[in-house]
């Protein structure tokens, strides 16, 4: 079983209607669902039949909803409420009034509301690994429970991986803080963009063993080039197959899935590769960041 914890979000998606005049009131496609990086990572797991946990901070109006939805996806929750907080929202809206076509606006998340206290002491029951979403680093609280984890891990003997979650917060906080935030974790999940940052990349040559002196192993996205791995004295490189991008939502936690599911079964590196690349492949090809 792997435990994935991080970012549970509220997530809804506004899609004005193209026919309807705008007034003081137009009509639009509202959905409301359970998102987050740590719950695509985790729907995707299921989705490869991993047993997966998903431990995440919600606000308390919103637990039991949250709960079933991790539920009907093949998740075991283990929530931490918050009762003077608010689960994260984040609102999508596509209009095509707007000059992108796409606007995304959020509210901050109840993990920055969290505490050690919140780890429950049965979390790691019957785990193999943890998989850590990034974005937990970012906040001084959340980084501090994510810190927490890492030491229990550790303690318990199974292996962890981070995913960094977001270039542009990787360049605000600088590589060096990530790299000591992440001190311990044995796998990191980053993209091209985020391997550039983490190693200091200026120009268009990116020394990827340079990630071997702050993690022991890397599995680096590359998007369209495939996916590339880095440790124990291995480099291998998967090319990934050319299909047509539905949706490019949630490819990366899907890519870190299959990756971490094969993992899980004792695969070699390149078998890894290929089957977070096929697993990439069918979110890419699907409407929406979870299967």
């Amino acid at each position: 079983m792997i435990l994935v914890a991080g970012d549970l979000l509220n997530v809804v998606k506004i899609v004005a209607s193209k026919d309807e005049p705008r007034q003081c009131m137009a009509l639009a496609d509202i959905h409301q669902s359970t998102g987050g990086q740590a719950v695509r990572t985790a729907a995707w797991l299921t989705h490869s039949n991993t047993p997966t946990r998903v431990f995440a901070k919600v606000g308390a109006r919103d637990g039991s909803r949250h709960a079933d939805a991790l539920r009907g996806y093949g998740i075991d929750p283990f929530l931490a409420v918050g009762r003077d907080v608010a689960t994260g929202t984040i609102a999508s809206v596509t209009d095509s009034t707007l000059d992108a076509g796409r606007a995304v606006y959020g509210t901050p998340i109840a993990t920055e509301d969290f505490t050690s206290s919140d780890i429950p002491e049965d979390l790691f029951e019957g785990a193999q690994w943890l998989h850590l979403s990034g974005f937990w680093f970012y906040h001084p609280n959340s980084r501090a429970v994510a810190r927490k984890l890492i030491e229990i891990a550790k303690e318990v003997g199974i292996g962890t991986s981070v995913d960094p979650g977001s270039n542009v917060l990787l360049r605000g906080a600088s590589a060096a803080a990530f790299i000591s935030w992440t001190q311990g974790v044995d796998l990191v999940f980053p993209n091209l963009d985020e391997t550039r940052a983490l190693v200091g990349a200026s120009g268009p040559f990116i020394d990827f063993e340079a990630l071997g002196s702050a993690y022991p192993e890397a599995a680096v996205k590359l998007g369209s080039m495939g996916a590339a791995y880095v440790g124990r004295g291995a480099r291998e490189q998967v090319a990934a197959a050319r299909v047509d991008a539905v949706d490019r939502a949630g490819v990366g936690d899907a890519f870190a899935a299959g990756f971490l599911s094969a993992r899980l079964a004792g695969e070699k590196p390149e078998v890894c590769l290929a089957q977070g690349n096929a697993l990439a492949q069918i979110c890419l090809q699907s409407q929406g960041a979870l299967p």
